[in-house]
């Protein structure tokens, strides 16, 4: 048994209350609790303060991140927005190659890469992941 002494804010005023807490098996509990239930909680997304980032003495190139650098099947498949018209090369295990920018992953979880023909015309590459052996982003 020990007593507990926190601040609370309720209803918009703060407050302090003791609390005689206990652990049992199912974790701890609060002895005497006369407190009220709280009310069903409805889940709010949290206020996000915008960060401005310092500005670069004047002539100073921006750093670029290279994607390649961490580049996987794994990261493709996990955020293939941030991927998205992007350059890349896919091996396959029977041999082939497929190289264009890449246009998704479809419903069934297939890679698409979508190259352009000469003249009119487009070809489209959907290929498993399981069927590719080797990925390569050529776009930094």
């Amino acid at each position: 048994m020990m007593i507990l002494s926190v601040q609370a804010e309720v209803n918009g005023s703060p407050d302090r209350f003791e609390l005689d807490i206990q652990k049992g098996d199912e974790g701890w509990t609060v002895n005497d609790d006369t407190y009220p239930p709280l009310p069903a909680e409805v889940e709010t997304q949290p206020k996000v303060a915008a960060i401005q980032p310092e500005p670069l003495p004047d002539g100073t190139p921006l750093p670029r991140i290279d994607r390649r650098q961490r580049f996987s099947l794994a990261r493709l498949l996990r955020d293939p927005a941030r991927y998205e018209h992007l350059l890349m090369r896919a091996h396959t295990a029977r041999g082939g190659v497929a190289e264009g920018r890449f246009a998704g992953v479809d419903q069934d979880g297939n890679v698409a890469i979508r190259r352009m023909l000469k003249g009119p015309g487009e070809a489209i590459y959907n290929l498993a992941p399981a069927n590719i052996v080797l990925l390569e982003l050529l776009d930094p």
